[in-house]
């Protein structure tokens, strides 16, 4: 069977599923509108899942199918491009290539590095600040980490550590886990930030606030990232580099360019308007937006940059899904579900001691049939965020546990980015195969973490 003919049956049945959903008659608290969503929401969730087309385009379809039906007004269904969270990813997208064309990461993380000890604790611990000290500084957490990377295959180099080593899956490691999923704990250091936050419209977070909530679980996971790295990693015999091989990496750089001094600026006074956010007011994407427009007239931007470097099929896809999520509550779907579900998960959602670990395993589970990662959170909130609410948990519990748990890679096809990094550090030290491991201990820190996190959203009112 070719890929067309896939593409075929696979539209086919969505088709043949969503028709049949959609022509049921309504039970009691729905209407007919609330039925055609249901068809066309579950045929999207099923194309999606099956992965035969672009997601952008199946949500881009779902979208305007909800409008042609009239099932929902095209400003219900594209609510979210009129608000802050998709010009906040936009920003995300922009603000990073600024900061990754001016070379201003790679010499923080570099000057980081010349002050810890030349041996693999030293290496370890070096590229773990550095990771953790950039993280705030630009929107991206794949731009971040693959400016760090190098370094890591730098140290394994000069190391000596040997290719498919314990050592080397340690300082790839700390590398990518320190930036891609610490990165989550800063609302300036993801894209992924972003989008949760899009599914909590009716929850304000500041960069301080964000940082609050999530702190617990970010300590947790960098005391849990260097017990792995200096236990199951660490090399058998002690190693060391030169002292000075990364102040001569520093010096090949040359003096600090102009570009490098405006994105200092520009992220210095964007840290601070952030971070102040209750105080002025400001829209934290407009602030970024502005400091964009800035690298624009300097040129540091092009127009080339911003056509060809920012996802823009992504801004669609999530785009369409904040929207189609948002129609669940106006539809009556919300009620209904906890009506019928609520029963069912009393046990597990009665107390966020039980639920919490729970979703952890839930996610983990769940990422094994479902590719993308966003459709993951789709699911799971459309079954538990109308229990949130009734068990004294906000969904900021639900989106943040699901959304961090779903970012394991066990297997290949369940997350592109720990790929991506492996490419780019050359697929000789580290492969697949090894860094693997890493995900399955990042499920086991995962879970404690969340797990901790608990009293603090307590305090925080986020549990009640």
């Amino acid at each position: 069977m070719n890929s067309n003919q896939k593409k075929i049956i696979f539209l086919l049945i969505s088709i043949v599923i969503g028709v049949v959903i959609a022509l049921q008659s309504p039970p009691e608290g729905l209407t007919p509108a609330a039925m055609t969503y249901a068809g066309i929401f579950v045929a999207m969730i099923f194309l999606l899942i099956s992965h035969v087309f672009s997601d952008w385009v199946v949500v881009l379809a779902a979208t305007n199918l909800m409008a042609l039906t009239k099932a929902a007004k095209i400003t219900e269904v594209y609510s979210a491009f009129s608000g802050s969270i998709i010009w906040l990813i936009v920003m995300v997208f922009t603000l990073a290539i600024g900061v990754a064309k001016s070379g201003l990461l790679t010499r923080i993380s570099l000057k980081i590095l010349t002050f810890f000890p030349a041996n693999y604790r030293g290496a370890i611990l070096a590229l773990m600040t550095s990771g953790l000290v950039v993280t705030p500084l630009i929107p991206s957490a794949m731009a971040k980490t693959n400016i760090m990377i190098p370094a890591a295959t730098a140290i394994t180099e000069q190391l000596g550590l040997k290719e498919r080593s314990k050592g080397a899956l340690g300082l790839f490691s700390v590398t990518y886990m320190t930036i891609m999923l610490g990165s989550e704990a800063f609302l300036s250091g993801s894209l992924y930030v972003a989008i949760m936050l899009g599914f909590l419209p009716n929850q304000k977070f500041t960069m301080l606030s964000w940082l609050q909530a999530t702190s617990v679980w970010l300590v947790v996971v960098l005391i849990g990232i260097y017990i792995y790295c200096m236990t199951y990693c660490k090399p058998e015999q002690d190693i060391s580099f030169p002292p000075d091989y990364f102040k001569e990496q520093i010096k090949g750089l040359g003096p600090i360019s102009r570009d490098e001094k405006l994105v200092g600026i520009l992220l210095l006074i964007c840290l601070v308007l952030w971070s102040t956010t209750r105080l002025h007011g400001m829209d934290t994407g407009m602030i970024g937006l502005i400091a964009v427009c800035i690298m624009v007239g300097y040129g540091l931007i092009t127009d080339a940059d911003f056509i060809g470097k920012v996802s823009w099929t992504l801004v669609v896809f999530i785009g369409g899904l904040l929207g189609m999520a948002s129609l669940m509550t106006s539809l009556g779907w919300s009620n209904f579900i906890a009506k019928l579900l609520g029963p069912v998960f009393a046990p597990v959602v009665s107390s966020p001691w039980t639920f919490v670990p729970f979703l952890c395993v839930f996610t983990y589970i769940l990422r094994f049939v479902v590719i993308e990662q966003v459709t993951s959170l789709v699911i799971t909130f459309a079954i538990f965020s109308p229990l949130m609410q009734p068990a004294g948990m906000s969904t900021f519990v639900l989106v943040f546990v699901q959304f961090l748990s779903a970012m394991v890679w066990n297997i290949p096809y369940q997350n592109p980015y720990p790929l991506t990094t492996l490419q780019v550090a050359g697929e000789k030290y580290v492969t697949f195969a090894e860094f693997r491991k890493s995900s399955y201990a990042y499920m086991v820190i995962n879970l404690i973490g969340m797990t901790a996190s608990i009293p603090l959203w307590q305090w925080m009112g986020l549990i009640w």
